[in-house]
């Protein structure tokens, strides 16, 4: 097999965006990798931003409406 050298990323672009390069991916078992990376990235993800969520003004105004229902 000729080697050629690096894709022009024009080309590259044109690839990713048609979709043809993540067929590829799924076709040849990269599906399995990338849905553990989906999985372990939004993990983290949550739980980054789940702090955030709690400390928020609307959580704090919901939770000082349900203690004062109470």
């Amino acid at each position: 097999m000729e080697r050629r050298g690096p894709v022009p990323w024009p080309r590259l672009i044109v690839v990713v965006k048609s979709g043809d390069f993540f067929r590829f991916l799924i076709n040849h078992g990269i599906s399995e990798l990338l849905d553990r990376v989906k999985k372990v990235a939004t993990e983290c993800y949550k739980l980054e931003r789940e702090d955030d969520f709690k400390n928020s003004k609307p959580v704090q105004l919901l939770n000082e409406l349900l203690e004062n229902k109470r």
